[in-house]
């Protein structure tokens, strides 16, 4: 891949604003609860909807790792996917925002 963006630079990339009436970001988030005292794992995806009432279709970003701390519980470990996934949509919704210079929604 990194080959083909280097010999292919000067194509460059195309990023198409789509109204906010039209465009919702959609955030994913969950955790697997690790039952045997280890830490959790945590994932997350970031889509991007064309039409606010259809289903996300355009996987913008997604992540998955062992969580830092060891949760408690599994409320816990979920707690901290949120955040995880929040962090996730909201540097989306930020890029997105600077990109097309008008708000979004984010929908977590």
């Amino acid at each position: 891949m990194c080959q083909h963006l280097w010999e292919n630079y000067s194509l460059g990339l195309e990023y198409e604003c789509i109204p906010l009436s039209e465009s919702v970001t959609h955030v994913f988030g969950d955790a697997s609860f690790a039952t045997e005292g280890g830490p959790s794992v945590s994932g997350y995806c970031v889509y991007k909807a064309s039409e606010p009432d259809k289903e996300p279709r355009h996987l913008l970003i997604w992540g998955s790792k062992r969580q830092t701390i060891t949760a408690q519980s599994t409320a816990e470990s979920e707690i901290i996917a949120a955040s995880h996934a929040f962090n996730a949509g909201f540097v989306v919704q930020l890029l997105s925002e600077e990109l097309c210079s008008q708000p979004t929604e984010l929908v977590i």
